[in-house]
């Protein structure tokens, strides 16, 4: 058989994963996994495990290192998953592994999955729009690899777009990232969600507007999902716990 590499998408919660992607992870050689995944998805497969996780700003498995292991073991032959937190086309590096695939003439099969945002839609009970309240969503990252946030994206063009905006890895630059949108025009009293440790056992919640961040910075952790717009008004979580 050829090699391959599946490029697999990988929730937080067990049976939130799809049965391509289960069916998959009984079929390869070699499992690359990340973090952020239920370690019950392992148990499916007989295939080597190899953990390769990030961890924000502390020492971890680089890209560099993952793209090799990745190589060598489709250049033996192998079937190789990439088994990645969240949905795979959602700010993963995806794009490079995939190429080293083609280089190889390798065959690609990429699992979609369920991404943050959704889940936390879920969590919050809302949608992300809504008509008369957010006709689009803007997702953006909060850091670039310059680590220089003011300069990553055009703010005044997110907020005269008028639409919900959800970040991820946003938690150490947010206290930025909410100053650039008042000064750009976005009302100080907008609400703000975030949902940490999503599908995890010590998820929590937090809310409020979005000149409060540095009032509530201390209790912010991550990984999380950065939801800002009306529409957490919609939240029937928040009203769960706070009232209308």
């Amino acid at each position: 058989m050829p090699a391959k590499l599946f490029i697999i998408s990988a929730p937080p919660k067990y049976e939130l994963i799809s049965i391509k992607g289960m069916e998959a992870l009984k079929e390869c050689d070699v499992v690359l996994y990340d973090r952020l995944i239920d370690k019950k998805l392992l148990t499916l497969t007989n295939a080597k495990k190899i953990y390769v996780g990030k961890t924000p700003y502390s020492k971890h498995t680089n890209q560099q290192q993952i793209n090799e292991l990745i190589e060598r073991y489709l250049k033996e032959g192998l079937k190789v998953a990439r088994l990645k937190g969240g949905d795979v086309a959602f700010f993963s590096r995806v794009k490079e592994e995939v190429d080293i695939a083609k280089s190889l003439s390798a065959q690609v099969e990429w699992i979609s999955g369920v991404t943050s945002a959704s889940i936390m839609c879920e969590k919050l009970k809302m949608p992300l729009t809504s008509r008369n309240v957010s006709n689009g969503v803007i997702f953006i990252t909060g850091h670039d690899k310059e680590y220089n946030i003011k300069n990553c994206y055009d703010w005044e063009s997110i907020v005269k777009l008028n639409m919900t905006v959800v970040i991820y890895m946003g938690i150490k630059n947010l206290s930025t990232i909410s100053k650039l949108l008042i000064k750009y025009g976005m009302d100080k009293e907008t609400p703000v969600a975030i949902g940490m440790s999503l599908g995890f056992d010590d998820e929590r919640f937090v809310f409020f507007k979005l000149d409060e961040v540095d009032r509530y910075s201390d209790t912010l952790s991550s990984p999380a999902i950065v939801v800002i717009g009306d529409i957490v008004n919609y939240s029937y979580l928040k009203e769960e716990l706070y009232g209308k």
